[in-house]
């Protein structure tokens, strides 16, 4: 009897483990989707050359960290320097993966990758990167950004 009374207790005790742990493994899934639901959005938006469209997936005081370049602050700073990427036309899409989603309560960290296509449907560039989100009224926007890709250097 106490070996099955033991037994019982440690099955209640993984049991009350995984309705604890259940939570924060929703919110990961929930972080992850709305993650690449606004990520959707941002390759729309790059598709449109909207560049006012890209900013606003961004928080009012977000950062931009780009590779050769001191960081871009603000709202109306992001969305010049996305216009101007546009412009420059490096590629008309792009398809993101989110490798790692994990949150920590408003804000919450993302490990992806982006790969660029050009207008015949070849790959220009794949990048790394890491956004950190921040949750604002109920929606999660990108507050920093920085990545770099995986092109050897020009020589």
């Amino acid at each position: 009897m106490k070996k099955i009374l033991g037994y019982g207790a440690g099955v209640l005790m993984v049991a009350a483990l995984l309705l604890a742990i259940a939570p924060a493994v929703r919110g990961a899934e929930d972080v992850k989707a709305a993650m690449e639901a606004s990520n959707a959005l941002f390759v729309k938006a790059w598709e449109k050359k909207d560049g006012a469209g890209m900013a606003a997936r961004y928080t009012a005081d977000a950062q931009v960290l780009p590779t050769g370049s001191e960081p871009i602050k603000g709202n109306p700073a992001i969305k010049a320097f996305w216009q101007t990427a546009i412009d420059a036309g490096p590629g008309t899409t792009a398809k993101f993966t989110t490798v790692e989603a994990e949150q920590h309560g408003d804000t919450a960290i993302e490990v992806g990758q982006a790969e660029m296509f050009d207008a015949s449907g070849k790959s220009v560039d794949v990048v790394k990167y890491i956004v950190i989100w921040k949750k604002i009224d109920g929606q999660w926007k990108m507050h920093r950004d920085i990545w770099n890709t995986n092109l050897a250097p020009a020589n």
